[in-house]
């Protein structure tokens, strides 16, 4: 009986402490994915998710065109630039991110974000790339 408590006060203590632990802001990044040709870029607000993309991706020039920020558990439509709307509801372990464009869906998913770990969405089409989104939960 004794070790019964003992293990429910550990569980209890474990909850407490992946409560802490879980990110409290989400941060949304819309960024323009491209092959330039003999050059490399990366604007400096991707420093964090740099390793990520250059093994994940097949582009060598990435330009942040907007970036957003809202608190979890989240529940808000972000107005993101080229008509792009982004609505995250739910919390870290079980986030549903719907985009729309021009006010057609194109993605629905849901996921389980960890603290400090992108997430890569996209692969929209845009002239002369793609338009990938950026989520990270801190």
């Amino acid at each position: 009986m004794q070790s019964i408590r003992h293990l429910a006060v550990l569980i209890a203590l474990l909850g407490l402490t992946l409560a802490a632990s879980a990110g409290s802001t989400l941060s949304l990044r819309l960024v323009e994915a491209r092959n330039m040709r003999g050059t490399s870029a990366m604007d400096k607000e991707l420093e964090d998710v740099y390793k990520v993309l250059k093994e994940s991706l097949p582009f060598n020039s990435y330009t942040v065109i907007d970036t957003q920020q809202t608190s979890l558990p989240a529940s808000s439509t972000l107005d993101m630039a080229r008509d792009y709307h982004v609505t995250c509801t739910g919390e870290q372990r079980s986030l549903q991110i719907i985009v729309e464009h021009r006010g057609r869906q194109v993605l629905t998913t849901r996921v389980e974000l960890q603290d400090g770990k992108p997430l890569i969405i996209g692969g929209f089409s845009f002239e002369g790339g793609k338009l990938i989104l950026i989520v990270v939960s801190r």
